[in-house]
């Protein structure tokens, strides 16, 4: 084959590329063809990986849909004097506890330990909460009193 011209040195590449494969013709209408299937393949490459990924991010974003609800289910079907005693806990005295004293903000592994301290400064001494910005309803109260007695300290 001659290359001394850029047309067969083209075709001289596509038959090295791909020497399986017969151009329809060794004309320029066949390179269009071979070019046109080419876009195709590539266009279809595109379209199969952008599906794929539609199909990972919906399925991401149901199994967290699925997730959150199955949380929402949890917490209204296994409610526990400490689960329902840990949300007043952060709902009314984290809020100060945090800016004020960062070292006693509550969570699940540390309220049973301080549990003495919380019965001792909320229904003992009835200092907190402090102030008039945070009050506890009296279920609120009954909450806390529920799960001090159900870890056996009593008031």
């Amino acid at each position: 084959m001659d290359l001394s011209t850029p047309y067969s040195r083209h075709l001289a590449k596509l038959k090295i590329d791909r020497p399986t494969q017969n151009l329809q013709s060794d004309t320029p209408s066949g390179i269009k063809n071979e070019v046109k299937m080419k876009q195709q393949t590539n266009l279809t490459l595109l379209g199969g990986i952008i599906t794929a990924g539609i199909v990972i991010l919906s399925s991401f974003e149901t199994a967290t849909r699925t997730h959150s609800i199955g949380l929402l289910v949890e917490n209204h079907t296994t409610a526990t004097p400490q689960s329902e005693a840990l949300e007043v806990l952060r709902h009314k005295c984290n809020v100060c506890h945090r800016k004020q004293n960062p070292f006693m903000v509550f969570n699940e592994r540390n309220m049973v330990k301080r549990a003495k301290r919380i019965n001792r400064a909320v229904f003992i001494q009835k200092r907190m909460p402090k102030g008039d910005l945070v009050k506890l309803s009296n279920d609120e109260y009954d909450i806390l009193k529920a799960w001090l007695n159900q870890i056996s300290i009593k008031q």
